[in-house]
């Protein structure tokens, strides 16, 4: 375990959602997780937030309680903030602040179920689940309560037929059949992916039947609660709606069934004569890019959004982008009998044919896309902007 934790802690050093490394035991056999989850809330709406059991704060909320919440001191012995900063550093995110965030039970995390990082980071959603917490955590409040409960492991697999070490990589970590090859692969994508569309969809279909649990009944609300619309109500907020976009990811039809809530939110907001909207991104860890520029673009008509970026100009990306680029030059982007793998690839950064250049026209070849360009203190070499 202690070399595991040494693992993922240099992939966790890049906090780059995309590039991690989970052992077999840790995805396909067990995860880990606290039976207690945390809040961060200011009592009274004025103090500063502190760090206090959910179910202690919950309980109170409901104004029949018979003590008042106190705040966590020490996790284990440890100071409280100084354990939840560095059990935080195990998320995916760059931002300090949501990585914080993300430690704690929040409805909008809640509300993207297996999407998102459930009940938080330090009772075992998301990336808390990769890391073995021990066998129990003690927790010690203001008040001089000491609380310890035992941790648990989710079994993930059957273990019929399995005794040993031996049984667990023969018939769990084994490959049953052979690699298959490239031109396999590509025909049982392609077929897959057609097949998993019609599961995608009545998948979509029945997640929108489940609320997003906490949240007031919506005006609109897409597949799997990625995003939904609401009106406040009260003295001081008729006049305000709430676009709540919990995720930019989705499957097939996402891209329609996304637009078409933002879309219709909007419209009956204006039609009722609110004047303020409120977007709620807490819980959105990225997803399609489009959705978020189809998102911008519907507040924002007359508003072309720049967006743009570049990349490392090593060699390496210069020799894929070549290859790429000349591979995908045989196809035709727009032809609907493409399978999965290539219309990946021609999609791919590595097709100049992508993206645009700063000022909004086509890349005409890789070395115009690719460059080099030097700049910085460095100095080092970078491709040209790259606009979407």
């Amino acid at each position: 375990m202690s070399l595991w934790v040494a693992n993922i802690s240099q992939f966790q050093a890049t906090h780059d959602g995309h590039f991690v490394y989970y052992p077999d035991s840790v995805t396909g056999v067990f995860s880990f997780g606290r039976t207690t989850p945390l809040v961060s809330v200011s009592l009274d709406g004025q103090s500063t937030p502190e760090v206090y059991a959910y179910a202690d704060v919950l309980t109170a909320s409901f104004g029949n309680a018979t003590f008042t919440p106190s705040p966590l001191t020490e996790i284990d012995g440890q100071n409280a903030t100084e354990f939840l900063l560095n059990w935080s550093q195990y998320g995916s995110l760059q931002d300090r602040d949501a990585l914080w965030n993300n430690l704690f039970y929040t409805l909008a995390q809640v509300a993207l179920g297996t999407s998102g990082t459930g009940t938080g980071t330090f009772s075992g959603g998301g990336r808390g689940a990769r890391i073995y917490p021990g066998e129990t955590t003690t927790l010690t409040f203001a008040n001089g309560t000491t609380v310890t409960n035992e941790n648990f492991a989710r079994v993930l697999a059957p273990f019929d037929n399995i005794t040993s070490g031996e049984d667990i990589y023969r018939l769990i970590f084994t490959p049953e059949e052979e690699p298959q090859s490239a031109e396999e692969l590509a025909i049982t994508t392609s077929t897959s992916t057609s097949s998993s569309t019609s599961t995608a969809s009545s998948t979509s279909t029945s997640t929108t039947e489940v609320p997003a649990p906490g949240y007031p009944t919506p005006i609109i609300r897409g597949a799997g609660n990625a995003n939904s619309g609401y009106f406040l109500d009260g003295e001081g907020y008729d006049d305000v709606a709430v676009l709540a976009v919990n995720s930019f990811v989705g499957g097939a039809g996402s891209q329609e069934n996304f637009q078409a809530v933002n879309t219709y939110l909007i419209d009956r907001a204006v039609a009722e004569g609110k004047t303020k909207l409120i977007i709620d991104v807490s819980a959105n860890g990225g997803g399609t890019i489009l959705q978020g520029y189809d998102l911008f673009t519907q507040l924002f008509p007359q508003i072309l959004p720049y967006g743009a970026n570049r990349f490392r100009a090593h060699e390496a990306f210069d020799l894929i982008g070549q290859e790429v680029s000349d591979f995908s030059g045989e196809f035709d982007r727009s032809s609907s009998d493409l399978n999965y793998t290539v219309a990946d690839i021609l999609s791919s950064t590595f097709n100049y044919r992508t993206d645009s250049t700063e000022e909004y026209e086509p890349f005409t070849s890789w070395d115009e896309k690719f460059g080099p360009h030097t700049y910085g203190p460095g100095p080092s070499e970078y491709t040209s902007l790259i606009r979407w």
